[in-house]
């Protein structure tokens, strides 16, 4: 077993009050789809700060699996693209963390933030090893600019679920898919300089 597979077993098991740094980086090594989009890697948090907290590195249907349970939170850094764009779009593979595999009832409330400012609240699916796909779409040009995007400069998304939310039962953000698929990936955000539809 090398030191990465021990490492992940060891997180696997679960490791209580976890503040976990992932790399401080900007995400921009994964290919954007057009010109007005970035792509995260699910891998390349730069802060995470979870009750329980676990990795499935290169299992199942998804390249990387990242499940903290309860309350907490994962947050990413990212360019902003355009200064003023028409619309902010952000989506996202995810389903609540589950000990049981689906049951109704372990299904969580997940906060998407940017720069500190909240977009909103869904109500995300319990886990079922591939989740689903989550968009958080702002139109109004005055609540994009409350987001205080910084061009060319690091600001960052974070996705979370409070300690006072409805549904505490963690986040599970997966990868891009292994073999076929729907070919959806894993994190996107879109600024585009016309409105999308």
């Amino acid at each position: 077993m090398n030191i990465e597979s021990k490492i992940s077993v060891l997180l696997l098991m679960g490791l209580a009050g976890c503040l976990i740094k992932g790399p401080a980086i900007v995400n921009d090594h994964l290919p954007p789809v057009n010109p007005h989009q970035q792509v995260l890697d699910v891998a390349n948090f730069s802060d995470a700060d979870w009750e329980y907290f676990g990795f499935y590195d290169g299992g199942g249907s998804f390249e990387h699996q990242y499940g903290g349970k309860g309350a907490g939170y994962y947050e990413y850094r990212f360019r902003g693209l355009e200064q003023d764009p028409k619309e902010f779009v952000v989506r996202a593979r995810l389903s609540a963390e589950s000990n049981t595999k689906g049951l109704p009832e372990e299904k969580s409330d997940v906060t998407l933030s940017v720069n500190g400012f909240e977009i909103g609240t869904q109500v995300v699916v319990p886990d079922d090893s591939h989740g689903q796909v989550y968009e958080w779409r702002l139109k109004d040009r005055q609540v994009i600019r409350s987001l205080q995007l910084k061009p060319g400069e690091q600001n960052t998304l974070r996705f979370s679920v409070k300690s006072q939310a409805k549904h505490q039962n963690g986040i599970v953000l997966y990868g891009a898919p292994l073999g076929k698929g729907d070919g959806a990936v894993p994190i996107t955000i879109e600024m585009p300089k016309e409105k999308l539809r």
